[in-house]
């Protein structure tokens, strides 16, 4: 949810993580988080201690495990931004507004007090998510919910180009009328490191000139009658 559509945008930085079983175990924590509630110091206090847990049960060295968990959670905090920098490209697509003062929807939240959609423009609503299984559970459940009474739909798919975001490319794609992820907008954020998998080589002008002179040798050496003869095609040159 949002009540801003002010951005900040500290550096993303995972801490290093090397056991692949550690990995999974920590996309799988944070594929289960509510990002509607990261926000709030209980929550996360309560889900340090649960990842805690759950890494002690595979790593037994505790200053290992409370490394992990702080930079996880280091990194958790600084994705929040990415959702907020979404939220203002929406808006500013739509012409909507933020605000919880003017998204509220009475009976569309918790035990039937006011939800807040993270974008509203005139009956159109949308919800922010993270492209996880968190995203594409919550998502949904919550446009139902908001779209329940007779005058709020759906918001139309908005297009959103990639953009940069710290050292990465945040993509955003958008739920499609008619479907169950109508309204809903989601975000995935890739570390360039990532993206960027294939290595690049610079060559030195005097690489290249050599290469171009090599074939150009070759080639004058098919012209010379007889047996190819590498020798005599570089001195033909002047090599």
């Amino acid at each position: 949810m949002s009540s801003s559509v002010s951005v900040s945008t500290p550096e993303v930085t995972p801490g290093p993580i090397q056991n692949t079983q550690i990995t999974e175990l920590v996309k799988q924590w944070e594929d289960g988080l509510d990002w509607d509630v990261v926000h709030d110091e209980n929550y996360m206090a309560q889900k340090q201690w649960e990842l805690s847990g759950i890494l002690m049960a595979v790593e037994k060295n505790q200053s290992t495990v409370t490394s992990i968990v702080n930079n996880t959670i280091q990194y958790i905090e600084q994705k929040m931004p990415i959702h907020e920098a979404v939220v203002a490209k929406v808006a500013q697509q739509t012409l909507g507004v933020t605000a919880r003062i003017d998204t509220g929807i009475p009976g569309a939240g918790r035990n039937g007090g006011y939800g807040y959609p993270d974008v509203v423009s005139g009956n159109f609503v949308w919800e922010i998510k993270p492209d996880t299984l968190y995203g594409h559970t919550t998502g949904p459940k919550q446009m139902v919910n908001y779209t329940a009474g007779e005058d709020k739909v759906p918001g139309y798919p908005v297009e959103i180009e990639p953009f940069e975001f710290n050292n990465g490319t945040v993509t955003v794609t958008c739920g499609l009328p008619g479907t169950k992820d109508a309204g809903v907008v989601y975000y995935q954020y890739t570390k360039h490191d990532v993206l960027r998998t294939q290595p690049s080589y610079s060559l030195d002008q005097n690489t290249l000139l050599k290469g171009a002179l090599t074939l150009l040798a070759i080639g004058i050496g098919l012209l010379i009658p007889g047996p190819f003869d590498e020798a005599l095609a570089f001195t033909a040159l002047g090599l």
